[in-house]
């Protein structure tokens, strides 16, 4: 290692380096060709040639390098990572893709602008870092200083277009991302949000899927569970009727506004 390895899923043609087998998304790619299907299936009906596509907790890049390929050209791709190690991975895959349309920051979205703690990155899994302190008990991990900027700010800077796609993998740190685009989302400059939400992370800085579910909605969204069925197949069950059976929650969450 390290390697690289191709996959066509959704019928575009990318290259990915892959420096971990025991990491998940690396390994999902190398032994499986895809990593979270379904997903990616979504982002080829929503996006389209000429869109704008962002991505908050980019990774390695999988969702970063479908979207600028989808997108082409004409349209933008902006990912967004803080971690340094990942950071370069995102970097590379970019490179070897050979995509002009992707800009990339080295900084976390949170509710203010300055610095904080990023950790929880293991070997078996880079995409758990957060700015949410893990749990007493955890092994440690490498603890980074990271650059924090509020969504509203950093979009009035980068002035891109209509938003056609934002996804937020953040590990826990959901409202704080939220709660630093509420003046973005109140003005209807993004169209669909898949965003991950687990009560499990959430209730460490004290919120809920509830929570995160009611601005969204306040801010005009409706919202869709991505529920998966076998063969790789989904459908968009209304989240009311989810959270009436599940206490707890976890998964992904289409938002589409109205």
């Amino acid at each position: 290692l390290p390697l690289i390895v191709s996959t066509s899923v959704c019928g575009f043609n990318r290259k990915f380096e892959i420096r971990n087998f025991q990491d998940l998304i690396q390994s999902n790619i190398y032994f499986r060709g895809f990593y979270e299907i379904r997903e990616s299936k979504i982002f080829k009906k929503i996006l389209k040639p000429g869109d704008t596509f962002i991505d908050v907790g980019a990774n390695l890049g999988w969702y970063t390098v479908l979207a600028a390929k989808i997108v082409g050209s004409h349209g933008k791709v902006i990912a967004l990572e803080p971690s340094n190690k990942v950071y370069s991975h995102l970097h590379r895959n970019i490179e070897i893709n050979s995509l002009t349309n992707v800009q990339l920051e080295k900084i976390a979205l949170s509710d203010t602008n300055g610095t904080a703690s990023f950790s929880g990155i293991t070997e078996k899994n880079q995409g758990i870092g957060s700015l949410i302190p893990k749990p007493k008990g955890t092994p440690d991990t490498v603890v980074e200083e990271v650059q924090t900027r509020k969504f509203d700010d950093f979009f009035s800077i980068n002035e891109p277009k209509q938003i056609k796609l934002i996804k937020i993998d953040v590990e826990g740190a959901e409202m704080l991302v939220i709660k630093g685009m509420l003046g973005t989302l109140r003005q209807k400059k993004i169209d669909n949000i898949i965003i991950e939400v687990s009560d499990y992370h959430l209730k460490r800085i004290g919120s809920s899927s509830d929570e995160v579910f009611k601005i969204l909605e306040d801010c005009g969204y409706r919202l869709s569970i991505i529920k998966y069925h076998p063969m790789n197949r989904y459908s968009l069950k209304p989240y009311k009727s989810y959270k009436a059976n599940n206490s707890m929650f976890f998964g992904n969450v289409l938002a589409q506004a109205n």
